[in-house]
């Protein structure tokens, strides 16, 4: 249940949205193991807030649970080129999971 109007809610969902999405286009320029960990602090710099906003929208931790599931890779223990990969569709299927909470917020 929301615990802010419909258009907080959604101008919310839209930054992180937009984060996420920028989060994705910087993953374009990881060439080296450091440009690696830059991004994932990049990361962890969006799941943080985006979790938090999510507990503030919803008043809860269903949907902030969610997101944290989708955003966490279950794999581990990879060479940094393949733990890449996994970390960045997990981001991809993040950020969708905020489109389809953004796009519920219509009805």
């Amino acid at each position: 249940m929301l615990q802010v109007s419909v258009p907080i809610a959604h101008e919310l969902l839209a930054q992180y949205i937009n984060r996420g999405q920028a989060l994705v286009q910087r993953a374009s320029l990881v060439g080296d193991f450091s440009d690696y960990e830059s991004w994932k602090g990049a990361r962890k710099q969006w799941i943080d807030p985006t979790v938090e906003a999510l507990v503030h929208v919803y008043g809860g931790s269903k949907e902030a649970e969610q997101f944290r599931s989708a955003v966490t890779p279950s794999d581990g223990g990879q060479r940094w080129q393949q733990q890449y990969a996994i970390d960045l569709e997990c981001v991809k299927e993040a950020n969708d999971l905020l489109s389809v909470l953004q796009g519920e917020l219509a009805f």
